[in-house]
């Protein structure tokens, strides 16, 4: 998935010359891989655990308990306090990589890089580097060390990068410095920590559910900034954007930090008893009965 950037950023490079005509064949390759991706997945098989899950809940449903889905979700407080941390940890790191997501290039722009092979390139490094960081650093790590601690590395990473853009002398061996920092943050840090804390906090009947609250809060986030953020950055330049940036930022590692889970080296059903005090489907049964 990580990788998927970096190709496309690689592919534009490429088409540049090509113009308008470049940006469409871009959009066009992206609908291509979409509909493969779709079509793929059909066929996927649910986990035994989801499977498990499902089974015991129709058998709940027929003895006539109600499932309130949303409702059941947010009445539980275990999963509104995991939802509020992740939406700290998540949406905050999130806003700031949507802006770079669609307005990096008015940045590099803005910061003196015009051609837009270079601003691809960049993004090729920075994607690289993301696809290197979270196979090298986080698959490599993240069951061997504190996690608390390569959360936070990687939220430095990230704030440096922008450091750099705010207060040091933009020229391109910064930018390239910038690309670095924030891909190899980006490997080990918010996004890859949101994808296991995703799954792990939530036992399996809530999982989907607190995930589709959490990319909705997450997505309304990055669409509020977006309004502004090419305003903010033609009227008031980097400097000004980078502190929201950094501001975001230290927010998502002071809360990443600090409520950090110790799931590490625990499997799926550990952690749904000792969040949640017992195995939810046998609650259900319990329930049934």
């Amino acid at each position: 998935m990580v990788s998927r950037p970096c190709l496309v950023f690689l592919f534009a490079t490429f088409v540049v010359p090509l113009g308008l005509m470049g940006s469409r064949i871009i959009f066009a390759h992206l609908f291509v891989i979409a509909f493969i991706t779709w079509w793929v997945r059909r066929g996927l098989s649910e986990s035994q655990t989801w499977k498990k899950s499902n089974e015991e809940r129709q058998a709940s449903a027929a003895a006539g308990i109600k499932h309130r889905g949303f409702w059941e979700l947010i009445s539980n407080k275990t999963n509104v306090k995991a939802l509020l941390f992740l939406i700290g940890v998540y949406a905050l790191w999130n806003t700031v990589a949507g802006q770079m997501g669609i307005f990096m290039p008015r940045v590099y722009e803005t910061a003196g890089v015009e051609s837009a092979t270079q601003q691809n390139l960049l993004q090729v490094l920075l994607w690289s580097l993301t696809v290197l960081a979270t196979y090298f650093g986080f698959m490599k790590y993240g069951d061997r060390m504190s996690r608390r601690v390569l959360y936070a590395i990687g939220a430095i990473l990230g704030i440096a990068a922008w450091l750099l853009l705010v207060f040091a002398h933009v020229t391109m061996p910064i930018l390239i410095l910038f690309a670095a920092l924030w891909g190899i943050s980006a490997g080990i840090g918010a996004q890859a920590f949101y994808a296991l804390w995703a799954a792990e906090m939530f036992a399996t009947r809530y999982r989907a559910s607190a995930q589709g609250v959490l990319f909705f809060v997450a997505r309304i986030m990055v669409g509020l900034l977006s309004y502004w953020f090419p305003t903010l950055l033609a009227s008031h330049g980097v400097p000004f954007v980078g502190m929201i940036m950094i501001g975001l930022l230290v927010a998502a590692l002071i809360i990443g930090f600090v409520g950090a889970p110790n799931t590490r080296g625990k499997s799926l059903e550990q952690i749904e008893v000792e969040r949640y005090g017992e195995p939810l489907t046998r609650k259900d049964k319990q329930t049934v009965q």
